[in-house]
């Protein structure tokens, strides 16, 4: 009989350990901040449901012009590759690497439409500079000084380390979205 005591002892203690864990790992993720993923300007969910729709649209957006968008003199074409990276295949694997400087940044943006090789106007440009692992230090850019078709905007980044840069360019109902991951460093 008390053979049968301590198994029942045994057994109650391990589900009350394993009951205490759960409630103890429910808590600790009740207090942990929840940073909402704010890729290409829209949700998480947003981005998940219509993802192909925005990549075709990219597509489509890349055939009828020629955006050239240069960070820090470093010019880049429209394109969301580095999505499918992780932020430790950065070094390795990404040609955007390294785009960003600690302190002044300068960041320009031309769209030509190719059939008639002139410099668009009137461009919607929607780009935010986030971090890859909080967004408390997120930049978004909306503003841009249009100055010789080139559209012109400067951001101050104080903080070295891994970013994403992402976002869309809009020419009336055409959308081009972008994603890059890169580092921000001391010059």
């Amino acid at each position: 009989m008390k053979q049968y005591h301590w198994w029942l002892v045994f057994f109650f203690s391990l589900f009350s350990f394993s009951i205490g864990m759960i409630v103890w790992t429910i808590m600790s993720a009740a207090t942990i901040d929840i940073n909402e993923d704010q890729s290409f300007s829209s949700t998480y969910h947003d981005v998940d449901d219509k993802y192909n729709t925005m990549m075709h649209s990219t597509k489509k957006f890349n055939d009828k012009y020629e955006t050239i968008l240069s960070v820090n003199g470093k010019s880049k074409d429209l394109n969301s590759v580095d999505v499918f990276l992780s932020q430790r295949a950065l070094e390795k694997k990404s040609i955007n690497k390294n785009m960003l400087n600690v302190g002044e940044n300068s960041i320009e943006i031309t769209v030509i439409d190719k059939q008639t090789f002139k410099s668009v106007e009137n461009l919607k440009i929607n780009i935010l500079l986030t971090r890859s692992t909080v967004n408390h230090d997120d930049i978004r850019l909306q503003e841009f000084s249009y100055k010789d078709g080139i559209y012109r905007a400067k951001t101050k980044i104080d903080i070295e380390g891994n970013w994403n840069m992402t976002g869309y360019i809009q020419v009336n109902e055409d959308k081009g979205y972008f994603y890059y991951k890169t580092k921000s460093s001391i010059k």
